[in-house]
């Protein structure tokens, strides 16, 4: 699933606005074409907060993103689903009655002219946190919603995603990119999740708790890929066997092997609110929680399963997603000019050390990012 902004705002003729507190669409993410070349239109939702204009219908049809190993030219496809940005966030306050179903989405009816390939509005949320948690979400509303389906029935139609893909399946050559981030609310569209990876602080600190945390699973990371490659007695460099895979039950419960006591604790170290809830009096609490529990899962890892520093079971260094500062060079961000340099940072952490690192790029040769002209 994937916020539709992300797909909107990899149109070059996106009509960026700060309403939705996005910074500017990154130019090497806009390479799907204008919206007419997709054969649909920048249309303005009206009666909910929908502060941007929408692509309809292509971003509201499944497409398929692929992946090419640049060392083989293999392509790995997915089929990417669009969820309603502005849609979904206007549902979770109470879905049918908070969002006026009927007025919304009659607004979509102009622009569903592909009877092989419908729009899908999938309304995605953040729910319990938010209006519908409630009882009445999920019952007199829920009731409503599909009380509005029966008396609509040549109109709306409610299927699960499965159902839809069944009935209605994205051409494979449908291929098209996204642009990375979360949903919409709290800042949270940041196509640099910011909340999770927030910046350092000014100087003179020059500190991230985010950044820390990250550092910390990052070399954690390793410690368990030495240890599950040690219990299977594997020069392995992947998760990849089942002799001595620690039952998920016993990981969730912190019972079993000592190596399913160690990914208990370490998986609990990846809760997302760790890194999201910034400053008030618990702050350090949730700030220190990644290192207390990915701590537990080392220890377990030392004492029980007696992997050392000294241990090479062939398994290579633990690298964090690498990232760019700025995020928009020779661009703006927030209309601010940002400078054509950047730098380009990472974790990285191996049990047995780091002697060297290398950044790989390519350079295109021609403007346009199609994964051929690349030197």
């Amino acid at each position: 699933m994937v916020d539709n902004i992300h797909l909107f705002r990899t149109l070059i003729d996106y009509p960026w606005t700060s309403a939705s507190g996005v910074v500017e669409p990154n130019k090497a993410d806009q390479i799907n074409g204008t919206a007419s070349s997709r054969n649909s239109s920048w249309v303005q939702l009206n009666g909910l907060w929908a502060p941007n204009k929408v692509c309809m219908p292509w971003g509201y049809q499944p497409h398929y993103a692929q992946y090419i190993d640049p060392e083989t030219g293999t392509s790995y496809k997915i089929m990417i689903i669009p969820a309603a940005c502005y849609e979904g966030n206007e549902d979770a306050r109470g879905g049918f009655g908070a969002l006026n179903y009927p007025a919304v989405f009659a607004q979509y009816l102009p622009y569903n002219t592909d009877p092989n390939h419908p729009m899908i509005a999938l309304l995605h949320h953040d729910g319990e946190n938010y209006g519908a948690g409630s009882e009445s979400y999920y019952h007199s509303n829920f009731g409503n919603y599909c009380q509005w389906l029966r008396n609509n029935p040549s109109t709306y139609i409610g299927k699960t995603i499965q159902d839809y893909l069944d009935t209605f399946p994205p051409d494979p050559n449908d291929i098209v990119h996204f642009e990375s981030g979360g949903w919409i609310g709290s800042g949270c569209l940041s196509p640099e999740f910011q909340y999770w990876l927030g910046d350092p602080n000014p100087y003179p600190t020059g500190y991230s708790p985010d950044w820390n945390s990250w550092a910390v699973i990052t070399a954690a990371r390793n410690w368990m890929m030495t240890a599950y490659a040690k219990v299977n007695g594997a020069r392995s460099n992947y998760f990849n066997l089942t002799i001595n895979d620690p039952i998920i039950s016993d990981i969730i419960y912190n019972t079993g092997s000592y190596l399913a006591k160690a990914f208990h604790y370490y998986i609990r170290s990846q809760a997302s609110c760790y890194e999201y809830w910034e400053g008030g009096p618990d702050e350090n609490i949730w700030n220190a929680n990644p290192t207390r529990s990915c701590n537990r899962a080392i220890d377990i890892i030392k004492n029980n399963i007696g992997v050392t520093t000294n241990d090479d079971y062939l398994i290579g260094p633990s690298i964090f997603l690498p990232q760019r500062q700025p995020y928009n060079p020779g661009g703006t961000e927030w209309g601010v000019q940002q400078p054509s340099d950047f730098e380009v940072w990472t974790f990285i952490y191996d049990l047995n050390g780091i002697s060297q690192a290398y950044v790989k790029y390519r350079i295109d040769d021609d403007g346009i990012i199609d994964n051929k002209n690349y030197t």
